[in-house]
């Protein structure tokens, strides 16, 4: 579904910043608790790894706030009815504004680790390879996440690309979520939307061009 039509849909039920959590079907709440959870653990500890072994610049700061997007906008459904609202918000809008800064992303991201690889005292070609071991494994951790609306994919893609140094797919990414964000009412709808199996069981999210929201319970 598009941001329009997600837009229009908002407008139609005659919301203002009141939709959200509230209603959700408690296998939803839960399966989105686990993916926030699930974020924590390889995923986490591959970014910190990558960090580490870039030792500081700009791919350290987007990998950090970029990565920490799914877990913002899944955790705590059960009382935040806004899925993470200013987390998600800030977190996209400080790394979109490095991502799209003047001085060109990718050109301070190789000095930065030519820089790096000389204060250490080390080969550029031993800590370029290190270096770029250590984002493949956080790309490959956060392609592993479960996802199951669009802005949780779309999480996710910012991830994968940025540990892939893939910087313009990220900052595509990124962008469709801040066009989303852009409207309270359509983050809630989009970030809280999942569809289910005949079960009443989430459904992951693989890219489609539209999500099927479920049915709020009265």
């Amino acid at each position: 579904m598009t941001t329009r039509r997600l837009r229009g849909r908002a407008r139609r039920k005659g919301v203002s910043g009141r939709l959200g959590s509230e209603g959700l079907p408690p296998a939803v709440i839960a399966a989105f608790q686990v993916l926030a959870n699930e974020q924590r653990g390889e995923a986490e500890s591959a970014m910190e790894a990558a960090q580490g072994a870039l030792g500081g610049g700009v791919l350290s700061f987007a990998i950090e706030h970029t990565g920490d997007l799914v877990h913002r906008m899944s955790q705590n459904l059960d009382w935040d009815p806004s899925a993470g609202y200013h987390y998600v918000e800030n977190k996209v809008a400080k790394v979109l504004r490095t991502l799209r800064e003047g001085y060109g992303f990718r050109r301070e991201h190789v000095e930065n680790m030519r820089n790096n690889a000389r204060f250490r005292g080390e080969p550029l070609a031993d800590y370029l390879a290190r270096a770029r071991q250590a984002l493949r494994r956080y790309a490959a951790a956060h392609a592993q996440l479960p996802v199951y609306n669009r802005p949780q994919f779309l999480a996710r893609r910012a991830s994968v690309a940025l540990g892939e140094e893939r910087f313009e797919d990220a900052e595509r990414a990124l962008g469709e979520l801040e066009k989303i964000l852009a409207d309270y009412d359509v983050w809630t709808l989009a970030a809280t939307a999942c569809r289910l199996d005949a079960a009443g069981g989430p459904v992951p999210f693989e890219g489609r061009a539209g999500v099927v929201r479920y049915q709020r319970r009265e």
